[in-house]
């Protein structure tokens, strides 16, 4: 994964106007995830998102009648909080897609996604700042982040205290991308959708981070190597960073440091077996050697043992 040093993350911010944003110097190689604008957004910005978010749940893309009605009950009676200006404010950093046919309407797009999952998770206090992007994937993207510092004695936290006061300093969050690619390979692979025939990508990358969340917290209270649950919103989650590198990176090794960490991958499947559990995709991609320790991750291709697709 790479070194890693305070100055590699940059705050986010819920309304400071004294941090610099952040910028990313090679978009194609952080998957857009370009957080240059977000402190400059305000709370009736991130209400109109909600309510296209809302709106989602029953329209491919949601009428803009619909998203005023939604979002006019919580914004102040100013003119700058109106929601055609918000409309227009985040349609220009491209939070939302904006169709006119076959009706005028709005959709939420991955940044705009992203950007309400990373809202609430700064709101709680479980993330201060989003690094460089240490992973990437057919289904999800990688950052390194940062959790906020303690408050000093007498002190008041901005945000939040966290719901987990031991959380790590140094975070990795996860962004689930499912149907990036595509939903028919989502639907063989993995069984999200049940017998649906289609679903939103919204659906899918949010049950997907639920259900990897869900894995993390039971493997990891039952002391086996996974990395350390932290927080989930929406299609995120926030986990430990494991300071390693994976199976994949590393061409040689001693022949009994092979033995060793093929005698752990070999002891966490047999582990997982017992309860009655297969890891889906236990590839060297998903195995971090840290010194001594072996982990293994994405734990949201967990299947049960009795299931077909094990």
């Amino acid at each position: 994964n790479g070194g890693w040093t305070p100055d590699s993350c940059r705050a986010l911010s819920v309304s400071s106007t004294t941090r610099p944003p952040l910028h990313h110097t090679d978009p194609l190689r952080t998957m857009k995830l370009d957080l240059s604008s977000f402190r400059y957004f305000q709370d009736e910005h991130f209400r109109v998102l909600i309510a296209v978010e809302m709106g989602m749940k029953n329209h491919a893309h949601v009428p803009t009648t619909l998203i005023t009605a939604l979002a006019a009950p919580t914004l102040s009676s100013s003119a700058s909080a109106s929601p055609q200006k918000c409309l227009r404010a985040i349609h220009a950093a491209k939070l939302v897609h904006h169709d006119s046919v076959p009706y005028d309407g709005y959709r939420l797009t991955t940044l705009g996604y992203d950007f309400l999952a990373l809202r609430t998770l700064t709101k709680r206090g479980v993330v201060a700042s989003v690094g460089r992007q240490i992973g990437v994937g057919k289904e999800s993207d990688i950052f390194l982040a940062e959790a906020p510092l303690p408050a000093e004695d007498g002190e008041e936290n901005e945000t939040e205290l966290s719901e987990k006061p031991s959380t790590p300093h140094v975070l990795a969050i996860k962004l689930h991308r499912l149907g990036r690619t595509s939903f028919r390979a989502v639907k063989s692979k993995r069984d999200y959708m049940g017998n649906r025939k289609s679903a939103s990508w919204i659906y899918l990358s949010r049950l997907a981070a639920t259900r990897e969340f869900a894995f993390l917290e039971a493997l990891h209270a039952k002391g086996m190597a996974t990395p350390a649950p932290v927080a989930q919103n929406r299609h995120v989650v926030v986990m430990g960073w494991i300071p390693g590198s994976s199976l994949a990176r590393l061409h040689w090794m001693e022949r009994a440091d092979a033995t060793r960490v093929a005698r752990s991958v070999f002891g966490f499947a047999m582990e997982l077996a017992r309860y009655g559990l297969v890891h889906g995709d236990l590839n060297e991609f998903n195995v971090i050697v840290e010194d001594s320790r072996v982990l293994a991750e994405d734990d949201d291709g967990e299947d049960d043992a009795d299931a077909s697709s094990a």
